[in-house]
């Protein structure tokens, strides 16, 4: 089991990866250092949700359960509070590199 800072090595590769990845789709991806600590703090329970073993959809899943109890709706917060079948493509690809490359760090950390 990796320990909380190994967790946040994960948390930051994913995200930079998000970063580098963004100018291919025309997304702007806010820069770790710049991100609100609500931001983070969701990304830091997506990675570990990703290292606990959920796949890219449960990951997903979870994440949209936790903003629904945060009180976000689909149509009033964000269109991508909805099944991850039914995202678009694009943001389909960014779960899955934020996935693949939290499991690259962790691997890499020997985790």
């Amino acid at each position: 089991m990796l320990l909380p800072p190994d967790v946040l090595l994960c948390a930051r590769a994913g995200h930079a990866a998000l970063v580098l990845f963004g100018p291919r789709t025309g997304a702007e991806v806010t820069p770790w250092d710049d991100l609100l600590t609500t931001t983070r703090d969701h990304l830091l329970r997506i990675t570990e949700d990703i290292l606990s073993g959920c796949s890219p959809a449960d990951t997903h899943a979870r994440w949209a359960a936790r903003m629904q109890v945060n009180g976000w709706t689909y149509a009033k917060t964000s269109p991508c509070l909805c099944p991850f079948d039914a995202l678009p493509e694009a943001e389909k690809r960014e779960d899955r590199l934020f996935h693949a490359s939290v499991l690259a760090m962790a691997a890499a950390l020997g985790g």
